[in-house]
């Protein structure tokens, strides 16, 4: 999970869509990660203390909230520390979905582009 803050650049993390999803994730058993550079939130998932330790071993990235950081990920490092066949689910389509295919990654954008 890359973002636990309500929305982009706070770390306010009331009314945050990270919050059920993450419990929901969490139910099932997934191992979830959580990393957001504003907000120490993590609602109960294991917290990352930075982008490279939350992909780690991960199979999947969710972007659930816009942050400025996030719109500048070094995508071709993320896919390397990742397992193979790597999914992005991008909630603000902040990550350009033809680079993020041309590096092998599986490309979901949700929701419409953060201005």
């Amino acid at each position: 999970m890359l973002g636990t803050a309500y929305k982009k650049n706070v770390d306010d993390s009331r009314l945050s869509p990270a919050q059920p999803i993450i419990k929901t994730l969490l139910k099932l058993g997934l191992k979830t990660v959580a990393y957001d550079p504003k907000c120490e939130e993590s609602f109960g998932a294991e917290k990352a203390e930075s982008l490279d330790a939350a992909a780690k071993k991960a199979d999947c990235i969710l972007i659930l909230t816009d942050h400025k950081k996030f719109k500048h990920l070094r995508l071709n490092e993320i896919r390397q520390n990742m397992n193979p066949n790597p999914i992005i689910v991008d909630t603000s389509r902040v990550i350009d979905k033809d680079e993020a295919t041309k590096l092998g990654f599986k490309y979901y954008g949700l929701g419409n582009k953060s201005p």
